[in-house]
C-alpha cells in the first residue's frame, strides 16, 4: 500500500522534472541546476513514499475501497494504523521493519542463536533525504547520501550476505490508481539499493501494461485472477496475451465431495471419459474435471472438438499461458492442502509456476476447516466447461444483473469478441 498524498507529491515533481527537460533552455544547458533540483526532489519524495509503504494483506472492505477508487487516504490511514498498533506487527508493517525482520529470521535459521535487532521506528513524517537511481550518479560527492546508514540499505545487504545471492522479491499492488511512472520510480529506486524487483503483480490488467512502458529495466508482469473462471473470462474479453504469466487461487479447482455422478456432470453433455473423473483423495475434497491435464491421446489433437469439455489446459497451450496458483493460508485445512500440493507438484507441466505458500507450516493450520478460497469465492466465476479458447463469446448480463459467457453459435470459431 503506498500514501495516496505522497503518491500526487511524487506525480507532480515527476512531472515539473519533465517540463524542464522538454523546455527549449534545457537543449543548451542553462537549466542544469534546475533540472538536478527537479529530479532531486523526486528522488527525495520516491524515498519518502518507500519509507511510508505498507507491506498488509488489507480486509476486504479497504481492497473493494481501493479498487473504486473511493477514501483512498481513509483507506491507507487504516491500514497504516495497523502497522503502527499490532503488537507483533501480523497484520500490517512498514517495509523497513520488515527488512529488518527478515534479516534477523534469516539470521536465526543459520546461527540458532541471534541478537535480536532493534526495529526501525514507524515513520511518523516525511524522511530525509536517501539513495536513489539519480542520486546514486553522485556518489563519492560530498553531497550524496551514505548508505551505510541507510536502514533499509543495511538490511538488504545483511540478507544478501546471508543467502549469497541478491534478493528477490515480487510486489503484489495493493494501491489502485497510482500513476504508472510513479510505480516505475519506486521499482528503480528498490534496485539501486540491491534489491531485485523480479516481477509486479495485481489483479488490474491495464495498470500492468502501462508500468512495463516506464521502467527503466523490463519487469515481468504477473497477473492475479479470483478463480480459474476469472482466467477464462479475460482469455475471450481479450485482455490475455500470449505468454502472460497468471496466478489464480487454487481453492478454485476444488470441488466438495458429493457423489461420482455429481462431480463429473459436463455441461455440454459430452460423455465423460476416464480422464474426467475427479483425481481420488481420502478427504471431502476432489479435484474438478476441468483443472486436470489431459492424456497423451487427448493432447495430438491441437484444440477439443466442440463435444468435448473445455478445460484449462486448453487455454494454456493456445496462449502459451505460465500459470501458478496461491490460496488464502489462513482459511484452508491441512487435508486440502495435502490435495492441492500432490496436484500441483504432480502436474508441474501445466502448473509450471506451482503454488505461491507463504511458509506457514502445517502446525500452523491445524484444525483450520476450508479450502483456501475464502472470500473470493463470492466474486470468482466458476469455470464453464461449454466454452473453449477459439470460441467466440459474448459477455451479456444476466437478470442478476452478473456478467454471463454465452456462446455465439452463429459466430462459428476463431475471432474473439470483447465485452
Amino acid at each position: 500500500f503506498l500514501d495516496p498524498y505522497l503518491v500526487r507529491r511524487v506525480d507532480s515533481a515527476m512531472q515539473a522534472a519533465q517540463e524542464i527537460r522538454k523546455s527549449p533552455n534545457h537543449a543548451n544547458g542553462k537549466n542544469d541546476i534546475s533540472r538536478i533540483t527537479a529530479e532531486n526532489e523526486v528522488e527525495r519524495l520516491v524515498a519518502q513514499l518507500i519509507r511510508r509503504m505498507v507491506l498488509a494483506h488489507g480486509s476486504t472492505g479497504q481492497l473493494v475501497a481501493e479498487a473504486l477508487g473511493i477514501a483512498r487516504q481513509y483507506t491507507f490511514a487504516r491500514v497504516e494504523k495497523g502497522a503502527r498498533t499490532s503488537k507483533v506487527r501480523g497484520t500490517a508493517m512498514f517495509v523497513e521493519m520488515w527488512l529488518t525482520l527478515f534479516a534477523s529470521t534469516l539470521k536465526l535459521a543459520k546461527h540458532k542463536e541471534v541478537e535480536v535487532k532493534e526495529m526501525p521506528k514507524a515513520p511518523t513524517s516525511p524522511a530525509p533525504q536517501m539513495c536513489g537511481m539519480f542520486l546514486c550518479l553522485f556518489l563519492g560527492d560530498d553531497h550524496s547520501f551514505d548508505h551505510e546508514h541507510d536502514s533499509l540499505q543495511a538490511s538488504i545487504k545483511e540478507i544478501m550476505n546471508l543467502i549469497g545471492s541478491k534478493m528477490r522479491i515480487v510486489l503484489d499492488l495493493k494501491s489502485r490508481r497510482v500513476p504508472p511512472r510513479v510505480w516505475s520510480r519506486l521499482i528503480d529506486n528498490f534496485r539501486t539499493r540491491g534489491l531485485e524487483i523480479e516481477g509486479v503483480g495485481s489483479f488490474d490488467i491495464s495498470e500492468l501494461r502501462d508500468i512495463s512502458r516506464f521502467g527503466s529495466i523490463p519487469i515481468s508482469q504477473i497477473i492475479f485472477f479470483h478463480s480459474a473462471g476469472d482466467l477464462q473470462r479475460a482469455c475471450h474479453s481479450g485482455k490475455i496475451r500470449r505468454g502472460d504469466t497468471v496466478f489464480f487461487n487454487a481453492g478454485s479447482l476444488l470441488a466438495e465431495r458429493k457423489s461420482i455422478l455429481s462431480v463429473t456432470e459436463i455441461a455440454c453433455c459430452a460423455s465423460p471419459t476416464a480422464s474426467d473423473m475427479p483425481r481420488e483423495f481420502p478427504t471431502s475434497y476432489n479435484i474438478q474435471p476441468f483443472a486436470q491435464p489431459k492424456n497423451l491421446k487427448q493432447m495430438l489433437p491441437p484444440l477439443r472438438s466442440k463435444s468435448e469439455s473445455s478445460r484449462l489446459e486448453d487455454y494454456q497451450r493456445y496462449f502459451d499461458l505460465k500459470i501458478g496458483v496461491y490460496v488464502q493460508e489462513f482459511s484452508i485445512s491441512s487435508s486440502a492442502l495435502d490435495i492441492l500440493s500432490i496436484f500441483i507438484n504432480e502436474n508441474h507441466r501445466l502448473y509450471q509456476l506451482g503454488m505461491a505458500w507463504g511458509g506457514v507450516n502445517g502446525k500452523t493450520v491445524d484444525g483450520i476447516n476450508g479450502d483456501g478460497y475464502w472470500n473470493q469465492r463470492y466474486v470468482g466465476h466458476d469455470w464453464d466447461a461449454r466454452i473453449g479458447p477459439t470460441d467466440k463469446v459474448m459477455l451479456k448480463h444476466n437478470k442478476h444483473d452478473v456478467e454471463e459467457l454465452v456462446l455465439d453459435e452463429s459466430c462459428g470459431l476463431g475471432t474473439v469478441v470483447g465485452p
